[in-house]
């Protein structure tokens, strides 16, 4: 099915915030539907990439790259370049076709231009040469799918068994980014102690913004 999704572009525009209508076939890609809080995580990034960019780390002369990693169908990576523009290049990647087959689908339907790669992580990056200013990640990290979440691909949700942390992990090891990248992890509630802890071992500098609460919407 489709959903017509609008999100302001800032806080006292007068303009009318870039409509995109996004599809999900949920036994290709994580259902991400489920959660509303989701769509708050989006206007979050949205505005604190166009405030970096417009600081003083960033070369007004280049497009910064935004990853949105493991993006899925692409619905993060869609609703940041509506909202940036030309401000951004954005990156959707994942490690399964079938779900960025939908992201690239909507990307043309919404007349909106993002690169899709298929890789696993990093590779897409690598084998380019390239590194990200800004990356959004939110790992699979459950190593039994709850009942309710049944129907979305083991690949988008299961860490290996007993090791749930397993990509945050990998993520503050080997992420090539920018120098005064920024990255957002989403990290389950019961893992942010021990994630935090990769991150400082990493070297990473960490804020914890405000909690979104995800509403389960069925």
């Amino acid at each position: 099915g489709g959903l017509a999704l609008e999100l302001e572009s800032a806080a006292g525009r007068e303009e009318a915030a870039p409509k995109v209508d996004l599809t999900l076939d949920t036994s290709k890609a994580y259902n991400w539907l489920r959660f509303s809080g989701y769509l708050s995580w989006a206007g979050y990034l949205i505005e604190t990439i166009r405030h970096a960019i417009g600081g003083p780390d960033f070369d007004s002369q280049k497009s910064p790259l935004v990853v949105d990693l493991g993006g899925g169908s692409g619905w993060m990576s869609l609703l940041l370049k509506a909202h940036l523009g030309k401000d951004c290049e954005v990156m959707c990647t994942d490690i399964s076709a079938e779900a960025l087959e939908m992201a690239s689908a909507d990307a043309h339907s919404n007349g909106l231009d993002i690169s899709v790669e298929c890789g696993d992580l990093f590779e897409p990056l690598e084998s380019s040469g390239r590194k990200a200013d800004f990356i959004f990640f939110n790992p699979p990290q459950v190593v039994d799918v709850p009942d309710t979440w049944k129907g979305s691909p083991d690949v988008a949700l299961l860490a290996p068994p007993g090791e749930a942390s397993f990509f945050h992990a990998r993520f503050c090891r080997e992420a090539p980014m920018n120098p005064n990248g920024v990255a957002w992890l989403g990290v389950n509630y019961e893992l942010l102690e021990e994630v935090v802890a990769y991150c400082c071992d990493e070297g990473w500098a960490i804020s914890v913004p405000a909690a979104v609460r995800d509403l389960t919407t069925a």
